[in-house]
């Protein structure tokens, strides 16, 4: 997972509390739950792959965050789990398989 994933996470969580959608008691909650997962981080640096995230980005039309999982996805052979539409195309024409088994609970 890129580090980017955890700020991610951590900004949906904070967003979803302003909006009165997620009590701050529930967010804690789940963050235990998140923090139990066995989430890996991505090894490589940032700045090495930049260029190939750049080029992604334009290519695909993507934003750089997202172009960022498409990277990741296709560097180590990964299925990619997204809602969003734009970057689940851009995956395929890329020849990222798509994890379809999400569950929301």
């Amino acid at each position: 997972m890129p580090v980017l994933w955890l700020s991610e996470v951590s900004n949906a969580l904070l967003v979803a509390e302003r909006r009165g959608v997620v009590p701050a008691s529930r967010n804690l909650g789940l963050i235990e739950q998140i923090a139990k997962l066995r989430i890996i981080p991505d090894a490589e640096k940032p700045i090495a792959r930049w260029l190939f995230v750049l080029a992604y980005a334009r290519e695909y039309g993507l934003s750089v965050y997202d172009a960022t999982y498409l990277d990741l996805a296709l560097r180590t052979e990964s299925q990619l789990a997204t809602f969003d539409h734009k970057l689940a195309q851009a995956a395929q024409l890329a020849g990222v398989a798509i994890f379809d088994q999400v569950v929301l609970r």
